[in-house]
């Protein structure tokens, strides 16, 4: 059969599809604002080979479930016809790996090809768990290999990857309860995320608001309580010392003990492990010494000591209660099976064991009933075995326990219950101090007082399952899961104020003002930025942090009630956003940066990456824009957020966009004015700020789009000017950031300026502070940025700067060779006439600057990363040289809140705006 048109199939039938790699993102990203996972393929020669008909029949034979897919068509069949019309096999790939995930259980629709370059296409698609989202990709271009080739009778490959894909699938899988609480936590907006690769302990909310998860138990729940109810001899005694009806009975470690124990409380008894769970090793309704005896060796199995007690008659109920109320209540019906008058009893419970309800242990609704020990030693008393063939409508009880684990069912009597049952219930729970926990009691009928019931209570559980009350066989399904969520979030909040800010330039220092202004409003703040991370201004951290694993660390911190977020280009593009929304996204500019990498060929690209903060923002939060950057509307028209502009400038848009009711901030003269809603506010003047050094462009934007983030997020406006005048670009403060020293009556300049861009600001800023003097500048380029841009900055060197010495690190050649970097600054220098000496090493260029200096000379060391320490290595007596912004050096890698200014604020609450116009 040709699967395939016959282009070049002769030439080309021992070629395979190769996956290059793959690339999860787990949260908002450059694809989707959901996770998806990006793989890279190369087609070979079958890149420009379509399908046809055979091909659609083959691959509908083998993945039925294909035919629903709708594809570019918009409705089910879509891809069915676009296989007959002819697609191309990462097409293909595409929809089979989305196909085998929904197989399975999952349900998942995006999905996109395109072509980078030549033979090489990438292909994303959306996935609800990453390991079987990863593995139906694999599979997939192994299946279109085998299909291309010719291959026949794949029924059986195909079944292997079925298979591996459900046991992905099962491991992934998030189990009944705790579904049920993750889907509460997400109709409640609360964010959610795994916190280990078990798969089983969950991290609810943000910050301060942080709470976990563990199945059905939650970081409220009390140590002592679950002890209480591990230990089932314990706990009876707590219950029955407090005036609540338990069963008589008592701990037994030998087969006698057992026996004496029941000879003296009476038949029928029950034997259960004292330390055990799911009903592993009970045995109940026990009418003589020879059934207690062989209970008694099975359950030894199950724990060394057991609990043996007198057997109480009626109807097996489970209460669950969340913080001491009883939300739902089960009834609890033993494993049966109902005769046909032709099945035997095997036979009957292979039948019931094939609903698709039921798991093989607790990652489903129901249980699949097992021929257990219980289950033969129950039949065996009843004088039946697995052959014996029920009457038609013959029920038979499988076993005397009720437990979903061992294959019973539930019916809800929630409405049932009596006010006097439920009060003591309650009361039950308080007892025993667990906020989430599961009273099994055994009752004639619960719709009787108590004082007219007989009942007892048999156990309480520290983990209750929620199956039987999500899903009972019969009655209705409670939402236990939102009464869960209520009880660790009864404000219904579990987030904090966010900020993400992106853009070429200024990130830092942004972040750093957003952050500043925070926590001198008494704000426990979280700052993830270039550099490192920080916890109410305790370094945390060290590096390049300002990706998705970054924002994770400081949303997981529970002192943080506030955080601010460096979101770089590089993270986005790698893992995309840590955070589903943030509350305000800043975009500060889009400038020509990283052209080359990563697939930027253009500003273009670069707004499409960066653009993804401004949409990633919560329906009622704040879209911050630089209204004097090319982008800007185009940044405006992609985020459905509130926007607010910045802009050292009021052009056209800014004012039109006040005109139209919008809020901005802006400079007007030496004014930092801020329109608002309420009308205009003078903030402060440039000279207010010290390090705004009396108007320097770039500090001016970062500052207005700091007080206009600052704002959105809800600080106090009127609080900015004091904060901000205490702001210092210290090395503690602003680490590689416009960082000024004093040396012997020279200043030093330290900045990571490495763009154009960049460079043209660090120029402004060391006009503002030198008095005419010589500009000396120490300068490296970086090896992964196109040659265009690296001779655009050695032109700008020698425009802008004096002297000119350019250098090398070593770990920012980037795959170029040594000298390289710098022949191309020389050549960009050369051709503005302006001859600049060249170093090769970073440190000995920095020494020739400072020899050569004189006093009231600037040196600046742009993107050579310099700090205080190297300065005393190359002075050697760190007595001569201060920071500019200090009385003396201090050291600030550790902690930085002596920096901090006690606030009268403490503990202020952010205050949520209410907006003025739709």
């Amino acid at each position: 059969m040709k699967l395939v048109d016959e282009k070049k199939i002769g030439d080309i039938v021992d070629e395979e599809i190769e996956l290059i790699k793959q690339k999860v993102f787990e949260g908002p990203n450059v694809h989707a604002l959901f996770p998806v996972i990006e793989a890279h393929v190369d087609l070979g020669d079958w890149v420009e080979t379509p399908s046809n008909e055979d091909l659609a029949y083959k691959l509908t034979s083998l993945l039925p479930e294909i035919k629903k897919h709708t594809c570019s068509k918009g409705y089910e069949g879509g891809f069915l016809e676009r296989l007959e019309e002819g697609t191309y096999p990462a097409h293909i790939i595409e929809h089979i790996a989305l196909s085998i995930q929904n197989s399975v259980g999952s349900d998942v629709s995006f999905g996109r090809s395109r072509r980078k370059e030549g033979s090489t296409y990438k292909i994303v698609i959306s996935y609800e768990y990453p390991s079987l989202g990863s593995l139906a990709l694999e599979r997939s271009v192994k299946l279109v290999n085998k299909l291309l080739a010719g291959e026949e009778n794949l029924e059986g490959f195909v079944d292997d990857i079925l298979e591996d894909a459900e046991d992905a699938f099962m491991k992934e899988k998030f189990g009944p309860s705790t579904n049920a609480i993750i889907k509460a936590a997400e109709s409640k907006d609360i964010p959610y995320k795994r916190a280990d690769e078990s798969y089983s302990l969950f991290s609810l909310g943000w910050g301060k608001n942080r709470k976990m998860i563990w199945g059905p138990e939650t970081s409220e729940t009390s140590l002592i309580g679950t002890e209480i109810a591990q230990e089932k001899d314990i706990c009876k005694d707590i219950l029955y010392n407090h005036g609540l009806p338990v069963p008589r009975g008592e701990v037994a470690n030998s087969q006698q003990e057992a026996l004496d124990i029941a000879g003296y409380i009476g038949y029928p008894v029950v034997i259960k492990p004292v330390s055990g769970n799911h009903g592993d090793g009970v045995f109940v309704n026990l009418k003589n010494p020879d059934e207690l005896a062989e209970a008694y060796s099975l359950s030894k199995e199950y724990g060394d000591y057991q609990l043996v007690e007198k057997y109480l008659k009626g109807d097996d109920y489970r209460a669950l209660l969340v913080n001491n109320e009883v939300v739902a209540l089960a009834q609890k019906v033993p494993a049966h099976v109902e005769g046909d008058g032709s099945s035997t009893i095997k036979e009957l419970v292979e039948l019931v064991n094939q609903d698709p309800k039921r798991g093989d242990e607790h990652d489903n609704l129901l249980t699949k009933i097992k021929f257990s020990e219980e289950v033969m030693m129950n039949l065996e008393r009843k004088g039946l075995s697995l052959d014996y063939i029920p009457k038609e409508g013959e029920t038979v009880q499988l076993t005397e326990t009720s437990n979903l684990s061992t294959g019973g069912t539930s019916k809800d009597r929630t409405d049932d219950i009596h006010p006097s049952l439920k009060m003591v219930l309650e009361r039950t729970s308080k007892i025993v101090d667990l906020d989430l926990m599961g009273i099994d009691f055994i009752a004639d009928d619960i719709s009787k007082p108590v004082s007219k019931l007989n009942w007892g209570i048999i156990e309480i559980n520290a983990s209750p399952g929620l199956r039987m009350h999500i899903s009972p066989t019969s009655g209705e399904p409670r939402p236990v899961g939102e009464k869960i969520i209520d009880h660790l979030y009864p404000s219904g909040d579990g987030r904090i104020p966010l900020v993400a800010i992106t853009g070429t330039n200024g990130k830092t220092t942004t972040s750093r003002l957003v952050e500043w202004l925070a926590r001198n409003q008494g704000h426990n703040t979280g700052l993830a930025v270039t550099g490192g991370i920080w916890s109410n201004g305790m370094k945390v951290a060290e590096g390049d942090t300002t990706g998705p694993w970054s924002a994770n660390l400081v949303l997981q911190d529970p002192e943080v009630d506030y955080a601010v977020l460096e979101t770089a280009r590089g993270g986005i593009l790698k893992r995309g956003l840590g955070f589903d929304k943030s509350s305000v996204g800043v975009v500060l500019n889009i400038r020509k940066d990283h052209i080359g990498s990563d697939g930027i060929e253009d500003r273009d690209d670069i707004f499409w990456v960066k653009s993804l903060v401004v949409e990633a923002i919560d329906e009622d939060g704040y879209a911050v824009i630089n209204g004097n950057d090319d982008y800007a509307e185009k940044l405006i028209q992609k985020s459905n957020a509130t926007p607010i502009l910045f802009g050292v400038k009021k052009n056209r848009l800014i004012e039109e966009h006040i005109d139209d009711g919008g809020e901005a901030f802006v400079r007007e003269g030496d004014e930092l004015k801020a329109y608002l809603y309420e009308g205009v506010k003078t903030i402060a003047t440039v000279n207010d700020f010290p390090y705004l050094r009396g108007g320097v462009k770039m500090l001016v934007e970062n500052t207005l789009a700091a007080m206009a983030a600052g704002y959105a997020s809800g600080l106090d406006l009127d609080k900015f000017k004091n904060t901000l005048a205490r702001f210092q670009t210290d090395e503690c403060t602003t680490p590689g950031r416009l960082n000024v020293f004093e040396v012997e009556d020279r200043k030093i300049v330290v900045d990571y300026a490495h763009n154009p861009d960049g460079l043209k600001n660090l120029s402004e800023f060391t006009d503002h502070i030198s008095n005419g003097d010589r500009k000396i500048l120490v300068f490296t380029g970086l090896g992964d940025r196109p040659d265009d841009d690296i001779l655009e900055n050695g032109k700008i060197a020698g425009r802008k700067f004096d002297e000119i010495i350019f250098t090398e690190k070593e770990d920012l050649i980037r795959g170029r060779e040594s000298g390289e970097i710098t022949s191309l600054l020389k050549e960009g220098a050369e051709a503005v006439q302006k001859e600049p000496i060249t170093i090769p090493d970073h440190m000995k260029a920095i020494s020739h600057a400072l020899e050569e200096s004189k006093p009231g000379d600037v040196i600046v060391s742009a993107n050579v990363d310099i700090t205080s320490e190297h300065l005393v290595e190359v002075f050697g007596d760190s007595s001569k040289f201060q920071d500019k912004e200090k009385e003396e050096i201090k050291d600030c890698k550790i902690d930085m809140t002596s920096s901090l200014t006690t606030s009268e604020d403490k503990g202020q609450e952010v205050v949520k705006r209410e907006k003025k116009r739709d």
